[in-house]
């Protein structure tokens, strides 16, 4: 009923660790579960809208660095378009 702070998300996080062999662990941080849901909602083509008030931010540019990160997005959305596509616009 009430907003996660962060500390929540680690406690989660140092429970979860706690039943993975320590060998096998990795470093998880609350900031990161926030960056990697946000790249992943991008990725899905979430509306940034709705990304940025997920995440509380105030303004749209600062998805900037999320979207920045997807893998290949340029070239996606380069075979998409229909002038750049090999076999030419679509009639």
């Amino acid at each position: 009923g009430r907003r996660l702070a962060r500390g929540d998300v680690q406690a989660v996080i140092d429970r979860v660790q706690a039943r993975v062999d320590p060998d096998q662990r990795r470093s998880v941080t609350p900031h990161g579960l926030r960056h990697t849901t946000a790249t992943h909602l991008l990725a899905d083509a979430v509306d940034m809208d709705a990304v940025r008030r997920v995440l509380g931010h105030s303004d749209l540019s600062t998805l900037g660095r999320y979207r920045d990160e997807l893998p290949g997005e340029l070239e996606v959305a380069m075979r998409s378009h229909p002038l750049l596509r090999e076999s030419g616009p679509p009639r």
